[in-house]
């Protein structure tokens, strides 16, 4: 009897520990497929690791979870070689989608069921964000995550690893009995600090490459949530209140990269780094102290740098500031909501340059109650602004935005374009917003003209030849004017 419950018990332990080590595989979706996918954005401004799946996948495995990643966009595969290279040995297979790469997302979901129908299908990422209930109206997925989904994923795999009952789990979205259900919104992360630093391994680095990054390098954010209200943007994946990392933290994770890594350039996907003055210019005396030398680079506003925090920033290897000036007409940044003016702008830059930190500026054109003299009057500040590089988009009316909002109530965007488009069925080319005075060919025009006027003005030219890089720029503009035709 004694023996028999020691082989009992042994089994039982195995079967356990081969139950709570159950295998999951996060997959990023290649946006890339299609006619169009040599004019695709990545292409131009490059290919980064996407952080969220970094994330969850290093909290299930500081769980006791085995996690792989196929980055489908890095390795270019189409959704048949995404399924083969799933291990057969997953059992939770995750996916995660933004709005714009939905379609391929359900092509590689749909595939990847076929191939598996006993594996569980989850995916999450900011298209379900927006569309909970309609993204779960295809039967090929099984469970969807929205909103922050470190928590929520590790749950659900420790409860899916039990056999136990998934369908009311926080923050996820399930199917019983045909129908659709959203269950409880699941609290945002307070303590950031807490989450485990990505999983940077399981990605295929030596694949990874932006336009003017220096390799090898890695991407970080220190922050979550916006509390700003531009009518553009939508918070709803983060939220709008700001949350950030200890300085401490953030200066660890840099290190780790700098000294483990060998990395030479950190980019920050924050998207106002230096929303907190007190942050910035800790983390810079953190970076100093510790003696770490790398470029690195930010995404802010320039209503929260002054002298001292750029000063700090350049003091700690920062080259690089992208910021989001949108406009060059007072009244069009207004209407935004954007809380910044033209003198503000000029200001930061001017301050930038001569401190020594390279700023890139980037710039909507098309805005809706725009005329053409705004536009104008856009692509003259860009020019005279002093930039080094500057990026100009036409404005689209994303989901879950005012502008959105905006583009249903002009007839642009059919009330049910974003339902539809979400459940996979045929629609038109979501629309620019067009004027009496401009169409959308108008705008095409006036992007390309907006490109060659800033890229190609002599004394731009000039400076860059004085620093060796003409030849890079050159080339690297033709590639960008020619691709966002």
């Amino acid at each position: 009897m004694k023996r028999f419950l020691l082989i009992f018990l042994n089994w039982a332990l195995t079967a356990w520990s081969k139950r709570l080590s159950m295998r999951v595989t996060f997959i990023r979706p290649n946006e890339r497929i299609g006619p169009r996918a040599a004019m695709k954005e990545s292409n131009i401004t490059g290919i980064y690791p996407p952080l969220g799946i970094t994330y969850l996948a290093s909290g299930l495995r500081d769980n006791g979870f085995e996690v792989s990643i196929i980055d489908a966009q890095a390795l270019n595969l189409s959704p048949q070689e995404v399924t083969e290279s799933i291990s057969k040995e997953s059992e939770i297979i995750g996916f995660t989608s933004t709005t714009l790469v939905w379609p391929n997302t359900l092509k590689t979901m749909r595939t990847a069921k076929k191939r598996f129908p006993n594996k569980l299908i989850v995916v999450g990422g900011p298209q379900i964000t927006a569309f909970p209930q309609d993204s779960l109206n295809h039967e090929f997925i099984d469970l969807g995550i929205y909103g922050e989904g470190e928590e929520t994923m590790l749950e659900l795999a420790q409860v899916y690893s039990k056999g136990a009952n998934i369908q009311d789990i926080k923050g996820t979205v399930v199917r019983k009995n045909s129908r659709v259900f959203v269950n409880q919104p699941r609290p945002l992360i307070e303590d950031l600090n807490r989450l485990p630093f990505p999983a940077i391994d399981l990605f295929p680095y030596h694949l990874y490459r932006a336009l003017t990054v220096q390799a090898p390098f890695y991407t970080m954010i220190a922050s979550r949530g916006c509390p700003y209200r531009c009518t553009f943007c939508s918070q709803i994946y983060f939220g709008n209140r700001l949350r950030l990392r200890s300085a401490e933290n953030v200066a660890s994770e840099m290190e780790y990269y700098v000294k483990k890594k060998g990395a030479k350039e950190l980019v920050m996907f924050d998207e106002t780094f230096t929303i907190s003055r007190e942050f910035t210019l800790k983390l810079c005396r953190l970076i100093r102290e510790r003696g770490l030398h790398f470029r690195w680079n930010i995404r802010t506003r320039v209503d929260t740098l002054d002298r001292k925090v750029l000063e700090a920033l350049k003091g700690a290897g920062c080259q690089v500031i992208h910021l989001g000036i949108e406009s060059g007409s007072n009244k069009t940044l207004k209407t935004m909501r954007k809380g910044i003016t033209l003198k503000q702008i000029r200001e930061t830059v001017n301050m930038a340059r001569e401190i020594g930190i390279e700023t890139r500026g980037y710039f909507m054109l098309g805005y809706p109650g725009e005329t053409t003299q705004d536009i104008k009057k856009t692509l003259k500040f860009s020019r005279n602004l002093g930039l080094d590089w500057a990026s100009f988009t036409i404005t689209l009316p994303h989901p879950r935005t005012e502008i959105g909002e905006e583009a249903v109530k002009r007839g642009l965007v059919k009330k049910d374009f974003w339902k539809e488009f979400t459940l996979g069925r045929p629609i038109p080319r979501l629309s620019y917003f067009t004027t009496r005075e401009y169409k959308e060919k108008d705008l095409e025009r006036w992007r390309l003209r907006a490109y060659l006027l800033f890229y190609l003005r002599p004394l731009f030219l000039l400076k860059k030849m004085k620093f060796g890089r003409l030849r890079k720029l050159l080339r690297d503009t033709i590639f960008i004017i020619r691709n966002f035709r």
